[in-house]
């Protein structure tokens, strides 16, 4: 430990300890290695081994490490040099904490940001930050919702280190993609609305908007593949064996249009629909919405569309509804409260005829004719 003239003019530091970062990512690495380097040991450096570290109280000098080939037991020559070592990942991890997935969550995308930039921050952009996408299912696959977690860079030690996490709802996001680069723009929860109750009586809620996104993402990403995978994720459900299954998938020339369809199942009464997910996409914007529709089917054949007199789609209420004094900003922040089923009349439009003629098909497949009507106008 120390400078490279210290540890020359001494035997009794044969091994060096290292913490560092791979260029273009954002983890930590914790390697060991001997001045002869007939030892190199090497893996990710995660919260849990300086918990584990911390542990042992702050005058101990031995840190224990699992390499993936062997166990090491590490003394430190001296108690400050335990504390400089410590002192850089422990004030990363601290601010780290939303990173890890929360209770009910789980990964379904992980990669690493060329750059970062968000519209309401300082406008500055942040080289290598880290990106991961949780998804939370409840009881009902309706009431799925996901959370984006952008992290500053540990080799950053320029700035304190910093965890952005964002709520984001299951369909109605809008994606701008160029190549790599991605702007990504959705409503939150936090849009404040006045409601006029007569008699100069007025309340505010904290709504959800899908139609007037109040959130936007600047992203660039290592590659228009990643770029791709990444759309891949927030548009479409995530599948799963017995549970998600994708039965049939549909796209018009140039993917201007994509249709799927898929089979779910609940997980307390083993209830059974479907979920058409339709994604447009255009020169200006990518956008993709999800129905769930049930065994009782009824559409409407046209030329270029098909009209459902009733669909359903998921809406999202926050817990801080009808309040009779205006916000101030200063207070509880709105979180989600419900996610409920709201029916609405839909048309879905079709570009091209092809694209029509098998959606019409996929359709009448989703469910048992028995329990269809369909309409042809």
């Amino acid at each position: 430990i120390g400078s490279k003239d210290e540890r020359l003019k001494t035997q009794d530091a044969p091994y060096m300890l290292i913490l560092w970062t791979r260029q273009g990512e954002s983890e930590i690495f914790i390697s060991l290695c001997n001045q002869r380097n007939t030892l190199n040991l090497s893996r990710i450096f995660s919260s849990n081994d300086l918990e584990n570290y911390e542990r042992k109280g702050e005058n101990c000098l031995e840190i224990s490490v699992e390499f993936p080939s062997q166990r090491a037991e590490i003394r430190f020559l001296s108690v400050e040099d335990s504390r400089v070592f410590c002192a850089q990942p422990r004030r990363y991890f601290k601010a780290m904490t939303d990173r890890n997935p929360q209770c009910g969550e789980y990964a379904i995308f992980n990669t690493v940001l060329e750059t970062f930039e968000d519209s309401q921050g300082p406008h500055v952009v942040f080289p290598s930050c880290g990106l991961r996408v949780y998804e939370s299912i409840k009881d009902k696959r309706f009431k799925t919702t996901r959370r984006l977690v952008i992290n500053s860079p540990a080799a950053d030690t320029s700035t304190a280190p910093w965890l952005a996490s964002h709520w984001i709802p299951l369909s109605n996001i809008r994606l701008q993609i160029d190549d790599s680069y991605v702007t990504m723009s959705w409503s939150d929860l936090k849009q404040c609305e006045k409601i006029n109750r007569g008699n100069f009586d007025y309340h505010w809620s904290y709504v959800y908007n899908s139609e007037k996104p109040n959130k936007k993402l600047f992203m660039r990403f290592s590659s228009g593949y990643e770029a791709e995978r990444f759309e891949e994720c927030i548009f479409f459900l995530t599948e799963a064996q017995d549970r998600i299954e994708r039965r049939s998938t549909i796209r018009t020339p140039a993917r201007c249009q994509e249709l799927r369809v898929y089979d779910l199942q609940d997980e307390v009464d083993n209830g059974r629909y479907h979920v058409i997910a339709l994604a447009n996409r255009s020169s200006l914007m990518h956008i993709c919405k999800l129905y769930f529709t049930y065994r009782n089917l009824d559409f409407v054949l046209e030329r270029e569309s098909i009209q459902f007199p009733e669909l359903s789609v998921p809406h999202y209420v926050t817990n801080m509804q009808r309040m009779p004094d205006l916000p101030t900003g200063d207070g509880q922040t709105p979180e989600l409260d419900a996610v409920r089923q709201i029916d609405t009349a839909t048309t879905l439009k079709f570009s091209h005829l092809d694209g029509m003629r098998s959606s019409q098909s996929q359709l009448r497949k989703a469910d048992n004719a028995a329990y269809q009507r369909l309409y042809v106008s």
